[in-house]
């Protein structure tokens, strides 16, 4: 059987024949053979069709091709010639129908075809096309066909044509969006009737830069040929994939951001006690510099924000509390001296008034003390919270591990805090013992102060006198020596309660210092959250205290897969570059 080429005289006659068909108008009843150009607007359909079909195409900013344009190609031997004519839709009325048929233009070449272009646009009523007066009532669209035969030595027999872009919204005079929707039906019609024609095969032009599965010419192609056989995909403009590759790195970087903010997956009770350890060591090093007073390590962003120096906190706190211990610390009562009178002589003292005066004296250390371990705790407690809120990164685990963890410690911590301090109070109501020989040198001191002070009064009250008047001298000192033997018991008490007193008060403000706030509250605060109290937990609570929310492991799914598919399409996009 001899082979039949398009170059054949029998396949020229059927070309041709095809194309006085498709002039009478037949085509809009009849399926003829044709190649469609179609796409979204902005792809480059123009530029397609001067590749294909050698036709120059006006291109410019804000251009848009608003009827569908026939281009007939004839491979002959006579001198190129080049008719346009118009051929109307089948819904024209006769008065359109008969002017546009009228419309006959012979070019010697291509230049002339711009000017072509726009006398049939005006014919056809084109919005921007027309005389003034009557350019606002025109149409965006039109249906009726420019039909440019280029019959010579074009080396081809085709006919393809190329339609107006579709739209998403309707377009006024110099091809800005209007924010109608007529034109989109108009252009969607005519796009769609050329489509489905089991005798058009498909030009689907995209833009490389778009999303392929969101261009509407994909979406009508796949309507009208589901299967895909007379459906040609055209990629335009591939310098856009590189802006493509750079969206997809940006977008890429976004999403390893948020994973990685995630922290790590935990599907299991191993990697919930793994998240849990890793955690709890950057808590119990957080707690052990902030006691140690090194601020100037790894975590000094944490110790740059406001009341985070827990060492420089307690300081503080503790010497304020020294300060309201010496100003507010004691409530003398001298009453106390006839109220405790028992069987002792006049001019001896009851062996309980020293402590009964000691007692009276320090009443106020109870509140004192208590005070200051509430404020104590308050500063732990909020120090804790925000070392949580900076070492843990997740909301929910941050809530679970305050409450689950630390809450119970700090209770039990607290505690023994106060039965500590409940027994320094109880210590002091006993009968005063001391060894140390402050207190003695303390009384013996007052008793040389005061002899001195006598000695020095008496003699400042002679007005002259000599050696030899040491009589007189005598006498002198001996009357400022106190001789109610009462006011003396007084006196002598308050000595040794003044000198038991100062002695007494260090000490006890080192006690709550070291015992009660050092020893309960701050040493044990580092073992709050640390790799040893994670061992010790149960599965039941790992889980509970660690576990990633349901609506979090969905989305670390999620964006697993997208970072992947990102992954996979940088490089290819970088293989195309």
């Amino acid at each position: 059987m001899p082979t039949i080429t398009l170059g054949s005289p029998k396949s020229t006659y059927r070309l041709n024949l095809i194309d006085k068909i498709r002039a009478k108008g037949v085509g809009d009843h009849v399926s003829l053979p044709q190649l469609v150009v179609c796409g979204d607007q902005s792809t480059g359909k123009s530029s397609v069709l001067e590749r294909v079909a050698g036709v120059p195409f006006p291109q410019q900013e804000g251009l848009c091709t608003r009827f569908p344009t026939e281009i007939i190609l004839r491979h002959t031997s006579e001198p190129l010639r080049v008719p346009a004519s118009i051929t109307p839709s089948a819904g024209a009325c006769p008065e359109t129908r008969q002017k546009l048929q009228a419309y006959h233009r012979e070019l010697s070449d291509l230049s002339g075809l711009p000017s072509v272009i726009g006398e049939c646009a005006a014919l056809m009523g084109i919005r921007g096309y027309c005389s003034s007066e009557h350019d606002g009532a025109g149409a965006a669209f039109s249906p009726h066909v420019l039909r440019i035969e280029m019959v010579g030595d074009t080396g081809l027999h085709l006919t393809i044509v190329d339609l107006p872009g579709l739209v998403s919204v309707s377009v006024d005079e110099g091809g800005e969006k209007d924010g109608g929707d007529g034109d989109v039906r108009v252009v969607t019609d005519m796009v769609e009737g050329y489509l489905k024609s089991s005798r058009t095969i498909i030009m689907a032009v995209i833009k490389a830069g778009n999303d392929v599965a969101n261009q509407r010419i994909v979406q009508l192609a796949r309507t009208h040929d589901p299967e895909g056989q007379r459906t040609v995909g055209i990629i335009t403009k591939p310098d856009l994939i590189n802006e493509g590759a750079k969206g997809q790195i940006a977008r890429l970087e976004d999403v390893e951001e948020e994973l990685a903010s995630m922290g790590m997956e935990r599907s299991t009770v191993g990697d919930v006690r793994s998240f849990l350890t890793g955690l709890s060591m950057r808590f119990y090093q957080l707690a052990r510099a902030a006691l140690d007073g090194n601020y100037r390590g790894p975590d000094w962003e944490f110790f740059g924000m406001p009341d985070t120096r827990l060492r420089a906190m307690i300081h503080k706190a503790n010497g304020e509390y020294a300060n309201r211990m010496v100003a507010k610390g004691h409530l003398r009562k001298v009453r106390v001296y006839m109220d405790s009178r028992g069987r002792e002589l006049p001019g001896s003292q009851n062996p309980y008034l020293v402590e009964e005066l000691f007692h009276e004296h320090s009443s106020p250390w109870r509140s004192l003390a208590e005070a200051h371990l509430r404020d104590i705790l308050t500063m732990v407690s909020q120090w804790v919270q925000k070392a949580i809120d900076y070492t843990v990164p997740e909301a929910p685990v941050d809530r679970q591990i305050r409450t689950t963890i630390c809450d119970g410690s700090m209770y039990e911590n607290e505690r023994r805090a106060k039965e500590e301090l409940g027994k320094l109070i109880e210590d002091e109501k006993l009968q005063p013992i001391t060894y140390n020989h402050y207190y003695t040198d303390t009384i013996q001191k007052a008793r040389q102060d005061k002899q001195s002070e006598t000695i020095r009064a008496g003699v400042d009250s002679l007005d002259n006198y000599s050696l030899r008047e040491t009589e007189r001298v005598v006498e002198a000192v001996h009357s400022g020596i106190v001789t109610d033997i009462d006011e003396q018991a007084c006196s002598e008490a308050l000595e040794r309660l003044e000198s038991y007193y100062k002695m007494a008060m260090k000490t006890f403000v080192d006690n709550v210092c070291r015992q009660v706030i050092e020893r309960h509250v701050l040493v044990p605060l580092p073992s709050l959250f640390c790799p040893t109290t994670v061992s010790k937990l149960s599965d039941e609570v790992l889980l509970r205290v660690g576990s990633e929310p349901e609506i979090q492991r969905a989305r670390r799914a999620e964006l697993g897969s997208l970072a992947q598919a990102l992954r996979q399409s940088l490089v290819e996009l970088r293989g195309t570059a």
